[in-house]
């Protein structure tokens, strides 16, 4: 089954609006001109962006709202290796960027919250 990327589209942008007027309630940061609203407000943006290019898209194809007919390709075997290896180069990346996930755990713990 394959659906309309306008309608995808549609549902990424409610939630992408969702978003945005959630994080208006993020508390600021004293001191700062920005506070802990502002990457997840970012992306948000970025997300509503990116569903309007779907819904224009969409729009353009005139397909069905939801047909049959071929989905998305699955891919040779070493597409999905390739795929594989590179989540994996990623996931080592972050972990140096960001840290052992046990020590993260270990100091948002030991960091009591109100």
């Amino acid at each position: 089954m394959r659906v309309n990327d306008a309608v995808i589209g549609a549902v990424l942008l409610v939630l992408s609006l969702a978003v945005v007027w959630h994080v208006r309630s993020f508390p600021t940061i004293p001191g700062q001109t920005y506070g802990a609203a502002l990457y997840p407000f970012l992306v948000g943006c970025g997300l509503g962006v990116c569903s309007l290019l779907l819904i224009v898209k969409g729009l353009r194809e005139r397909a069905p709202i939801v047909g049959t007919g071929r989905g998305v390709d699955a891919g040779s075997p070493a597409g999905h290796a390739g795929m594989l290896a590179a989540a994996r180069i990623l996931a080592a990346a972050a972990v140096e960027l960001l840290g052992q996930p046990q020590l993260i755990a270990q100091a948002w713990a030991a960091h009591p919250r109100k």
